[in-house]
């Protein structure tokens, strides 16, 4: 079709050489004015299967180019830069301290800022622009995935079909604006071009296969970071960078062969020791690890997930590992040093209430010092590819300082104590086990604790179909002086299902005495996130629908 049409327009006397005239004429006919496409004597080929949609730029670059912008015209700049700025921080995730004036920002920075935009714009926007919103962050997150079957792709185009449903929210609230008015359309190139995807990974497989992330990341190792050591001429600088990246990739050639013919190891490749643990192995880097020498260490390279499944704490059912250093941050301190430490004042009424349900003989352990630990790592197998382990994540438990007011501690999802078929979300505030020197330990005593304390849901995604999250309330249980404490309890870390993500209800405007180290400790109504991550959303959607 594309090459009829242009062959009627040359038909009809246009010269294609009169570029202005037939630019024109083309944009008319909806083409973009290229007159010979490098498609064009390729028997049998239709470009619109064989030119697919790209992730980075159609979907994550056309979030922060046009959905982020609306976001912005709606809370204004001084309230969306708040609200990003008083979100708890993670370890491993960017955290934002000023959003609304950011220009050059890198893909994963794009893929942070939509993990948390569903929750942070409720309780200002109206429900049909978060509804719309929140379907276009699904579609993003469906599209991403690494299998798919025909149920899936339907609800990839269901969540596309919903945003186009509820769009008009958008215009209404003003958001769509250009550089100097308000727009009425959505009139967007990749927009229009996402309408293709569910067509697309129908015919050639999935999406990600083809994402650039890879040339975008050598554009800044091989382009952008040896331009920096050039002159910067315009005429000169090309050279000079292909000089530096062949005297880099000599050096290193020449570096790796010393040191292989000096040690004279085997070059026969051998199979990793963790072949038999599920993983995706890497032979390359096995073999890179079996020649080398003992003294050396470390090699440039990707960092590699590191698995920790064969070496950590499993739990029961074996699909989560734990993983503590060997030498604790502290060690042989008595319970009211923790209630000291960590400003937990019923600690040690917990802790010895415990060990007496725990075992019989539970006198015997009352006075056992303890040792801990102010995080750990958690490391899961993924769902959505069952043989790779997924990258650990740093659990923390700081106590409280000048720093940190009220401490610093993660949230996580752990089986339910009173009914092993549910689950909490429960906040760790200090990471402990009973020293093992002394009797032996029972089962229940001899691993690592945690102190939690504990929310309750107040409502299901069904209760808010706008923002589709569950919703979270800090628990508390009246003293008998009628003031209020937290519901708190101590758990085994081998009960720890995943670590989860809270984001604070706003309301209509985030309070200006909150901060990222204060805002879990200060508000008591909570979002549980969907969008962490993108295991945890397939987790969401399929096993606590």
């Amino acid at each position: 079709m594309t090459l009829q049409i242009l062959y009627d327009l040359c038909a009809s006397g246009l010269d294609p050489w009169h570029l202005q005239e037939f630019l024109a004429t083309a944009k008319a006919a909806h083409l973009n004015g290229v007159q010979l496409p490098f498609w064009r004597d390729w028997q049998f080929s239709d470009p619109s299967i064989f030119l697919v949609g790209e992730i980075l730029h159609a979907l994550i670059k056309f979030f922060f180019d046009h959905a982020f912008k609306w976001f912005k015209e709606l809370l204004g700049t001084d309230e969306m830069d708040m609200r990003y700025r008083m979100q708890h921080k993670h370890v491993g995730v960017h955290h934002f301290k000023k959003v609304s004036h950011m220009k050059q920002m890198t893909g994963r920075d794009h893929r942070d800022l939509a993990r948390t935009i569903v929750a942070t714009i409720a309780g200002v926007a109206e429900p049909t622009f978060i509804c719309a919103i929140r379907a276009l962050v699904d579609f993003m997150y469906q599209a991403q995935s690494p299998t798919f079957m025909e149920s899936s792709i339907c609800d990839m185009e269901k969540s596309l079909s919903e945003f186009h449903r509820y769009k008009h929210a958008i215009l209404e609230a003003g958001a769509r604006r250009g550089k100097s008015k308000e727009m009425d359309h959505f009139r967007i190139p990749k927009l229009e071009l996402i309408q293709s995807f569910g067509r697309t990974i129908r015919n050639v497989g999935l999406l990600i296969q083809y994402t650039a992330d890879v040339s975008e990341r050598l554009l800044i190792t091989h382009c952008k970071g040896p331009f920096s050591h050039t002159n910067c001429q315009k005429t000169q600088f090309t050279r000079q960078i292909v000089t530096l990246l062949d005297c880099e990739e000599s050096s290193r050639l020449f570096n790796l062969y010393a040191l292989l013919q000096d040690k004279r190891f085997s070059l026969m490749n051998m199979l990793s020791a963790e072949g038999n643990v599920p993983q995706h192995s890497d032979p390359t880097l096995d073999w890179v690890l079996h020649v080398s020498p003992t003294d050396k260490s470390r090699f440039k390279g990707p960092r590699v997930i590191r698995n920790l499944f064969s070496k950590g704490l499993v739990s029961d059912d074996a699909t989560v590992v734990f993983h503590l250093t060997v030498k604790s941050d502290f060690a042989d301190k008595s319970s009211n040093h923790l209630v000291t430490m960590y400003a937990l004042p019923d600690f040690a009424t917990h802790l010895q209430a415990y060990i007496m349900m725990t075992c019989d003989n539970a006198s015997r352990f009352q006075a056992r010092s303890l040792k801990g630990w102010l995080k750990f790592r958690i490391q899961q197998q993924s769902r959505l590819q069952p043989c790779n382990v997924m990258a650990s994540q740093q659990i923390q438990a700081l106590p409280p300082s000048d720093e940190h007011p009220f401490g610093k501690c993660d949230t996580l999802l752990v089986r339910s104590a009173s009914d092993s078929e549910s689950v909490d979300v429960v906040q760790v505030c200090a990471i402990f086990a009973l020293s093992p020197r002394g009797s032996p330990l029972p089962v229940g005593l001899s691993t690592p604790l945690l102190y939690v304390q504990h929310f309750t849901f107040t409502g299901t995604p069904a209760d808010h179909p706008d923002v589709g999250m569950f919703s979270l309330r800090r628990k508390f249980v009246s003293n008998p002086d009628s003031s209020l404490c937290r519901v708190s309890s101590i758990v085994l870390m081998l009960d720890v299902v995943h670590a989860v993500e809270l984001i604070p209800k706003y309301g209509a405007s985030a309070r200006r005495d909150v901060t990222l180290e204060t805002c879990l400790e200060v508000y008591d109504d909570f979002y549980l996130n969907n969008f962490s991550d993108k295991e945890w959303y397939y987790t969401m959607n399929h096993e606590f629908a």
